[in-house]
């Protein structure tokens, strides 16, 4: 898989979509581009994030989403809930 980010890390949304995939122990690549050089609006971006925004997770398989990761990894990857002695009373 590989993680669009701003080159500058800023976004909002870009640490959780990091911070989702890390917890899930997933295997992936994290890419920044360069957004006040337009670089979401190329092509090669385009065709990969049809919002043209990040962070965009892209799977090999031809999933792509953009803007929000946590209905893609909830969906393909249940939650682990962790098991606390005082919730289980």
């Amino acid at each position: 898989m590989l993680l669009y980010v701003d080159s500058n890390f800023a976004s909002p949304y870009a640490l959780p979509a990091y911070v989702s995939l890390i917890e899930k122990g997933l295997t992936f690549d994290v890419k920044p581009l360069e957004l006040f050089a337009n670089a979401q609006k190329a092509d090669a971006f385009a065709t990969t994030s049809i919002t043209a925004r990040v962070p965009t997770l892209a799977k090999s398989a031809g999933l792509h989403a953009a803007k929000s990761t946590r209905p893609v990894t909830q969906r393909r990857m249940p939650r682990r809930t962790p098991k606390i002695a005082a919730l289980q009373r």
